[in-house]
């Protein structure tokens, strides 16, 4: 098989580079190498530029540097330049220096036409931003270590053993590049498409310029719906932060469907590195932007599917309860109206309350039940003065009573009520003796009872709590807690933070594959597939989608929907 540079097929995956290979000395000599530097200044500019000029002479070739701006060089933005009259005279000051191969039609003489047909042009991403697609590290990550200072400290990595040695191999890699800019300009040839320098990990890697131009825009879209939840800022961060990295502009909506409408939207491209993200969500309360009882319907799917092409979204990801669920099935089953909704939409289960059909196991609902328990401890706690005391708590989970169960397991209660599991007033009688037999026979001095909040309209906490004093007098007393939203809880479990990213890291992963299977030849992103609108659950053991036309069939709208009871 042919390994030359010019049988090498350019793809998103980059083109390995010839870092590492024995170039000799002078061997392009009588060519011509330009380097300039364009836009805001960038740390690890300098080290670039000096890298192109150095092995430029290094292969004998003729190296010019192109002034004006802020690096040794100068860097500037030039409105000229974004003129056909501006580029023109570039051009020709190119072909005047025999800056090779730049095709033009007017301004050149014949001689000068044949020397100098074609411009290959390598580029690399100098970039406080990191907002470039195509390279997983932009010259500015590892400029702050050649820039004189001795190391980088971030929270996130401490310094490990042997950092020293690590600390120079990161010193010459801002050189790197362009060093292999200087390579790949020398492998070109007139088919050759005009490329990018990246750091694929730590390979350098040529990737062509116009394929990541093109995924840079294409855009990733991220709501919150329902109730919050911790980690639903896990989630959402980290979706944040991978979609960047994956090349993806991402636009963060305010408020659901009621800011994306009526203008609270705030749709801005964000910094990984910075995660000026979080201006949107207030971390330590783990309280993401979201609305309770919200439908996409209410709002009308016509006016959605306007605002969604007005942002020009290309997938969008829905985290929240039932009603996310709900909200992302009504936009798909209304995909033969609206081509908006044509594009890859998923649902990540984020709520408390566990009810989400297609997973097990919810974000949001480890922190909650490390809550409930903890806040059960501390009522029982509470009554270590007082003789004999059984408690009434009533936990959340609408129609679900996965948190009244497992908090009930896990705190050891005597009862818990809950919907799925239908009682009656005898059940109630037999709980209330068999209490009254533990606290006279075995010697105990508190009773715990759970009630779910939906388990039944007519056996409230309140009727239960007043059973119970009725029933137990001269051998207990009786007390009630709801619960309410301390459940919610203040910060996430290390588990729901873990279990964040995990979902996030799956959702990026599969709707970066979508939207490149459903990339159409006008540059449009469109499915109307039932693969492309999916679940993103737990089950089991194993991380699922589940197309949401499935979920349908076994969801119970009726007793789920709890605000139309």
């Amino acid at each position: 098989m042919d390994s030359s540079p010019t049988s090498r097929k350019y793809s998103m995956a980059g083109v390995l580079g010839k870092e590492g290979e024995q170039i000799q000395a002078g061997s392009f000599a009588g060519k011509a190498v330009g380097v300039f530097t364009s836009g805001g200044d960038s740390q690890g500019m300098n080290s670039a530029v000096r890298a192109v000029v150095r092995m430029g002479y290094y292969l004998g070739c003729k190296t010019y540097y192109i002034k004006e701006g802020g690096t040794v060089i100068g860097s500037a933005r030039c409105a000229a330049f974004r003129t056909r009259e501006g580029r023109l005279m570039a051009a020709q000051n190119l072909i005047d220096r025999e800056i090779t191969n730049l095709v033009v039609i007017e301004r050149i003489t014949q001689t000068q036409q044949e020397t100098c047909q074609h411009l290959n042009i390598v580029g690399m991403v100098g970039s406080i931003d990191n907002d470039f697609c195509g390279t997983d590290m932009t010259i500015a990550l590892v400029a702050s270590l050649a820039c004189e200072a001795d190391w980088v400290f971030i929270p996130e990595w401490p310094p490990e053993d042997g950092w020293e040695d690590t600390l120079c191999r990161k010193l010459s890699a801002g050189a790197r590049m362009g060093a292999e800019a200087v390579l790949a300009l020398m492998d070109a040839t007139p088919d050759t498409p005009a490329c990018v320098i990246s750091l694929d990990g730590n390979q350098a890697v040529r990737v062509p310029l116009m394929e990541c131009v093109e995924k840079n825009k294409q855009k990733f879209a991220i709501m919150n719906i329902g109730a919050p939840a911790c980690g639903m800022n896990a989630v959402v961060r980290s979706f944040v932060r991978l979609s960047l990295a994956s090349g993806y502009t991402v636009l963060g909506i305010h408020d659901s469907f009621d800011g994306l409408l009526y203008g609270r939207e705030r749709l801005e491209k964000k910094d990984p590195q910075k995660m000026s993200v979080l201006e949107l969500f207030e971390e330590e309360m783990g309280q993401a932007h979201a609305m309770g009882l919200v439908l996409a319907s209410k709002y009308g799917l016509e006016k959605i599917a306007e605002k969604m092409k007005e942002y020009e979204i290309n997938a969008l990801v829905i985290v929240g309860g039932f009603e996310a669920y709900h909200s992302a099935l009504q936009l798909v089953e209304a995909r033969d109206k609206f081509d908006a909704f044509c594009i890859p939409i998923m649902v990540i289960p984020c709520t408390i309350s566990n009810n989400v059909p297609g997973s097990d196991f919810s974000l949001g609902a480890d922190t909650a039940l490390n809550e409930i328990t903890d806040i059960c401890d501390r009522i029982k706690q509470s009554a270590t003065g007082t003789k004999r005391r059984v408690f009434i708590v009533e936990t959340m989970g609408g129609y679900c009573g996965y948190l009244a169960t497992m908090s009930g397991l896990a705190g050891g209660a005597d009862a818990a009520y809950i919907f799925e599991d239908k009682f009656s007033i005898t059940d109630l009688r037999d709980d209330v003796f068999h209490i009254k037999n533990k606290i006279i026979n075995a010697g105990v001095q508190r009773g715990l009872i759970l009630r779910n909040e939906y388990a039944s309209h007519n056996y409230t906490t309140e009727f239960i709590e007043r059973l119970f004093s009725e029933e137990g007098k001269g051998v207990f007393t009786c007390r009630q807690n709801v619960l309410g939203h301390m459940q919610q809880g203040g910060v996430p479990s290390v588990f729901d933070r873990n279990y964040g990213t995990k979902l996030a890291a799956k959702a990026v992963a599969m709707l970066d594959q979508q939207v490149k299977d459903s990339l159409k030849e006008d540059g449009r992103v469109y499915s109307n597939s039932p693969k492309t609108a999916t679940l993103l659950g737990m089950r089991r053991r194993h991380l699922e989608f589940t197309p949401l036309s499935e979920l349908k069939k076994v969801t119970d709208f009726e007793e789920l929907f709890q605000w139309k009871k």
